[in-house]
């Protein structure tokens, strides 16, 4: 952090300013200045040049968050002006400094108490008014000269808790001061980031003021994050002799890494320093009381520690130890009732990995985007190459060896699955094609090797895949894979699903058994809802107070709820918003209506209970919200604000009481369902003929704004928008041009191996075409059909496979097309074992260039091919070679994949027909000039 008295990089009109105050490297520079037209002191506060348009519009969010306080603790926000094209704040100005550069040396005494008393009273009246700040520091806290006012600013990152505090959602990014930052902000632990995360940041500055130095010192991000995760600070009191134990205790408390070890309340925080600060002044201060005695918060506040999964976290934890010992990959399963934990109950391994110094990713199978290939796996990986490029200069350098190293010339091939890849390595230049299942092959190969770059015994990797009833194909398939590894690789795989809705014959099932079959060590874990003892210590918990006070309300909402924890925290909230259970401040203290709450009607599952909630949202929340529930369980609000046809903001505040109600999160752009059921919910108020409608505007409007330039990066996502609506679709050309979308697609997906999903789009593209494609769109549909037999064959379903190479048969009018029929149909007899239907299927191929085999060459046919070679090589006489005409390089190519497939067949048929195969191939390249053939 530096002062200066130069001034901003832009001038602002109406505005003369002097000293630079804050400008530490980051994202904004805060000055001083004066407004001309009254004179009045104030601060100016603007983006750093050269800044991305989402830090900007953090100053819109700044101004709105600001102006929600009437409070005497906060920088009040006077205006937010626009000067060429960018956001400007203009805030009051009392005369404050950060509280960085107000004291250098640690306090004692009375100055100490003063102003930890007036900071426990800053995060109280910021949290009153529901606002996390997120960003609390000794650089957006500012005190006043003389030292009697201090004031907080910077809330760019703040943002409003809900009404209902579900304890769901996450948002999974790191944002905030690494100094500072409460371990759950890390994203790297099975917590939410709420107020308490603001007491922990709190804690941190305590302990600089007291000790003269933060608790942690660290060098990069990741360092951060392991201090904040894993490391204990040193009481202060070791440090400083003159601290009272208890004010050492309370500093220790604030900074404890579970959210409910903590203070819950800036007010329970206020009362021990208060308490501290008498004992000290009586000359006590060596006395020690029990901390926390009025510490209850004063809305609902779910722990977020499991119940009753005691033996299920061992359970994983002993696997994570496995795996990290042997290098040999296991595969753990939890199932469930939705909302019963599943998710809760895999996270909490979260930070044992990171204290382990492993890493945790994961992903999430969404059901409306079943279709689209690796969409889990993509988003799992691409949180890991984030956490990558956080990283150091020399670090990066280090993970690019490795990443080149495993991956060599191929990494396209997994740059096409997790794109993130080229941040790290650069662009690739494209892999060589290879025949389907050779390509297959490849990739799966090269995954293992990607995923053994970070799945080392040093640092072991836990990949957890959410929602696996909803698993495409391919990723299964990838599963597969990685579980029945032969070679090290420590990596525990995590998967949940709902086993009520997995039937035996269900692809997840199907795989497990092959897997186990293959040696794939698997376990499984299998929740089951609360009991009432478990019920009873959460909503003890909860209330603070004893269970066996709580015991008659447990036993009534376990009986509502079934024990089911994602619908107990639904109702509980529902019932403080309708004044059933209240907090009365005065006596801090829980008191709930028992008589109400028996008489209050409460539909038998938590998705009629939410689908009640959002029947009392605003009409246009619920009209948003429901839209936004075609796009799957995340949305990106530029999407989907550019679908809505409306300005971001407005969606913003469309969407804000959904928000607030706890049922959407938001994760930066972005915004996220708290839960399934959630989203499931939203979708099922749409009238079912409408979907299709919707989905069908929200694929034109995403096709319309990303072609040409982004379409690949969003293909899978605009084809899986139309693939919900094809009925809907009534003119030729868009048929046509859908059709070629949907071609694309296809292609996509088989060169990333998911053929399940490129059966759907390919199928959907002929659906298009129909028929009458064979008159006014015939090579799209003849492609179509070719692609579709190819993904039918390597997905195994030949006999669909055969009866499409029937039709490409009979409608090929080229060579071209003809050689690419023929070539796939040699695959297709070899598989099915009707050797000699593939050989005279290959014969036919190779007789529409000239070249003339012999079905059953004998002895002396097989001894002249070879005498050519043996000639050719022996003097290079070109022109003594077969008499054949000269072929066009597209031509070579085509005779040269045809003789290599004709050579899979005479393997097992015609060992001689294989050898005369060989010498054709030979002396073609020889007489071409060529060897990439």
């Amino acid at each position: 952090m530096t002062k200066s008295s130069s001034s901003p990089t832009i001038p602002i009109p109406g505005y003369d300013l002097s000293d630079v105050i804050l400008n530490d490297g980051l994202d904004f520079v805060l000055s001083r200045g004066i407004r001309r037209s009254d004179g009045l002191p104030v601060l100016i506060k603007t983006a750093r040049l050269g800044q991305s348009l989402a830090v900007s519009e953090r100053l819109h969010h700044e101004f709105e968050i600001t102006r929600r306080f009437e409070s005497p603790f906060v920088v009040k926000a006077l205006d937010l002006i626009e000067e060429n094209g960018r956001p400007v704040l203009v805030l009051e100005d009392f005369g404050g400094v950060p509280l960085a550069t107000r004291w250098n040396a640690p306090l004692e005494g009375e100055p100490f108490f003063a102003i930890a008393l007036a900071l426990a009273d800053i995060v109280t009246d910021i949290h009153r008014a529901r606002v996390v700040h997120k960003n609390l520091s000794t650089t957006t806290i500012l005190v006043s000269t003389d030292g009697t006012e201090i004031k907080i600013t910077d809330f760019a990152l703040a943002f409003v808790m809900p009404r209902v505090l579900s304890g769901q959602g996450t948002s999974g990014m790191i944002e905030g001061t690494l100094a500072t930052m409460a371990p759950e902000q890390t994203g790297r632990m099975n917590r939410v980031v709420d107020h308490r995360s603001d007491l922990y940041s709190l804690g941190v500055i305590l302990y600089e003021l007291l000790t003269g130095h933060p608790p942690f010192q660290a060098e990069d991000p990741p360092a951060w994050i392991h201090a904040h995760l894993a490391r204990s600070p040193r009481p202060p009191r070791e440090l400083i002799p003159w601290i009272p134990p208890c004010l050492s205790t309370i500093v220790l408390r604030l900074l404890a890494k579970q959210p409910e070890d903590r203070y819950q309340s800036g007010w329970g925080l206020r009362i021990d320093l208060e308490h501290c600060r008498s004992l000290w002044r009586e000359g006590l201060g060596d006395a020690l009381f029990t901390l926390g005695s009025g510490d209850v918060p004063e809305r609902l506040q779910f722990p977020q520690k499991l119940y009753g999964r005691e033996g299920a976290v061992t359970e994983l934890r002993t696997a994570l130890d496995r795996v990290a010992r042997s290098g040999q990959v296991e595969l753990a399963l939890v199932s469930g009732y939705s909302g019963v934990g599943k998710s809760s109950l895999v996270n909490e391994l979260h930070q044992p990995v990171v204290e382990a110094g492993g890493r945790f990713i994961t992903g999430k199978f969404d059901a409306q985007k079943r279709a689209v290939p690796y969409a889990t796996i993509t988003q799992a990986f691409k949180g890991l190459m984030t956490e990558l490029l956080a990283e150091n200069e020399a670090s990066v350098t280090l993970w690019r060896s490795r990443l080149k190293q495993a991956l060599g010339d191929h990494a396209a091939i997994i740059s096409d699955v997790v794109p993130q890849l080229d941040l790290i390595l650069g662009p690739q230049p494209p892999a060589a094609e290879l025949p389907p299942t050779e390509a297959q092959n490849r990739f799966l190969t090269l995954f293992r090797r990607f995923v053994a770059v970070f799945a080392t015994p040093e640092h072991p990797l836990v990949l957890f895949l959410d929602d696996m009833q909803w698993a495409d194909t391919s990723s299964l398939r990838l599963v597969q894979d990685l579980v029945t590894a032969s070679s090290p690789l420590h990596l525990l795989l995590i998967g949940a699903y709902r086993d009520n809705e997995v039937s035996p014959s269900h692809p997840l099932l199907l795989m497990l058994a092959t897997a186990r079959s293959n040696g794939a060590t698997v376990g499984n874990i299998v929740l089951v809802p609360l009991n009432e003892a478990d019920v009873r210590a959460f909503m003890g918990d909860t209330m603070h107070c004893a269970p066996a006070d709580i015991a008659p309300l447990a036993e009534l909402l376990h009986a509502r709820t079934a024990g089911n924890p994602f619908f107990l925290i639904q109702l509980l909230g529902e019932l403080e918003q309708e004044g059933l259970i209240t907090f009365e401040p005065r006596i801090r203290h829980w008191r709930w209506d028992k008589t109400g709450i028996e008489a209050r009607e409460v539909p038998n599952s938590v998705l009629g209970l939410l689908t009640d909630k959002m029947l009392r949202l605003p009409a246009t929340t619920r009209e948003v919200l429901t839209y936004a529930s075609c796009f799957g369980n995340t949305v990106d609000l530029g999407v989907l604000t550019m679908d809505l046809d409306c300005p971001i903001g407005t969606t913003e505040r469309h969407l804000a009481e959904a928000v607030d109600q706890g049922l959407l999160v938001r994760v930066g752009n972005s915004c996220r369902f708290v839960h399934n059921r959630v989203q499931e919910a939203a979708y099922a108020l749409l009238p079912t003929a409408q979907r299709a409608e919707l989905h069908l505007g929200i694929g034109r409007l995403l096709l319309a704004h990303y072609l040409p330039t982004d379409i690949e990066q969003w293909l899978f996502i605009v084809a899986d928008q139309f693939s919900r609506c094809l009925d809907l679709i009534e003119v030729r050309p868009e048929h046509i041009q859908l059709a070629e979308l949907f071609l694309a697609a296809g292609r996509k997906a088989t060169a990333a191996a998911a053929y399940e999903s490129a059966a759907t789009y390919l199928t959907a593209g002929m659906t298009l075409t129909g028929a009458e494609g064979w008159a006014d769109c015939r090579a799209l549909t003849y492609n179509l059909h070719l692609e579709r037999a190819r993904a039918d064959y390597l997905r195994g379903t030949l006999d669909e496979s055969e009866q499409l190479l029937g039709v490409l048969l009979d409608r090929a009018t080229s060579v071209t097309e003809r050689t690419s029929a023929i070539r796939l149909g040699i695959a297709i007899y070899t598989t099915h074992g009707a050797i000699n239907r593939a050989i005279a299927l290959g014969l036919e191929g190779v007789a529409l260039f000239g070249i003339a085999l012999p079905p059953h060459p004998d002895r002396a046919q097989v001894d002249e091919e070879f005498a050519k070679v043996w000639n050719t090589l022996g003097d290079r006489r070109i022109e003594e070679l077969i008499d054949l005409p000269e072929m066009e390089a597209s031509d070579m190519r085509m005779v040269m994949d045809l003789l290599c497939d004709l050579g899979t067949p005479a393997i097992f048929g015609r060992q001689a027909l294989l050898h005369v195969t060989v010498a054709q191939m030979i002396v073609l390249t020889i007489r071409h000039g060529t060897t990439d053939s």
